[in-house]
């Protein structure tokens, strides 16, 4: 009887021993759940809340210099000139050197410069001069006495259709005898002309563009 009982235990139940047997198949062991660990975040200082603020806040954009006023610094526009001529002598300069008096000058005694209310880079193409010059162009040569005072200004404007003929230009010439008094138109239209035209190749002005 005993060893029949024996026969029909299984070798697990005997490996196991006979708690095994009677308590059925082993279960698993409950896996143990993993722990959360949740770190409080260390307060910050005032410093170092200031210095966040600074780094996080967009930084003002550099305001650009304005360039500054040239005609502020020129000279009053003597009496007796016209509005147009106003500031010109912070306008581009034709002649990088003075232009020397000569003997069979019209324009004053003494020492004279062009000057053009246009940028050189809009009187240029690739480097070189562009003729004719744009339409509300005015050129002034102002004329030095041998003294060294301003004598004369001869002022070119060229107005759109005001004279095809002589490259819509309008010549006036103003001069003064002296400091103290204002100066006057002497010279205009025709006999002008007559001498600028040996200029027709540079668009009827004597001094080129550079």
């Amino acid at each position: 009887m005993n060893k029949l009982f024996l026969s029909l235990i299984s070798p697990v139940c005997l490996a196991a021993g006979l708690s095994a047997c009677q308590t059925g198949p082993t279960q698993p062991e409950p896996t143990p759940s993993a722990t959360v660990v949740i770190s409080t975040p260390t307060p910050l200082t005032p410093e170092q809340n200031n210095q966040n603020n600074q780094a996080t806040q967009p930084s003002n954009p550099t305001t650009p210099t304005p360039e500054p006023d040239v005609s502020a610094s020129l000279p009053p526009l003597p009496t007796g000139l016209p509005g147009i001529v106003d500031g010109y002598r912070g306008w581009f300069r034709l002649n990088a050197e003075p232009l020397p008096p000569r003997a069979d000058a019209p324009h004053g005694s003494g020492i004279k410069h062009v000057y053009v209310n246009q940028a050189l880079s809009d009187l240029q193409l690739n480097g070189q001069p562009r003729y004719p010059y744009p339409t509300g162009t005015v050129i002034v040569k102002e004329g030095l006495h041998s003294q060294g005072h301003l004598e004369l200004i001869a002022v070119m404007q060229k107005i759109a259709g005001a004279d095809p003929e002589h490259g819509d230009w309008v010549f006036e010439e103003y001069t003064r005898s002296a400091t103290d008094v204002p100066f006057r138109r002497a010279f205009s239209g025709s006999i002008c002309w007559d001498c600028h035209n040996r200029a027709r190749d540079t668009d009827w002005a004597f001094t080129p563009i550079p």
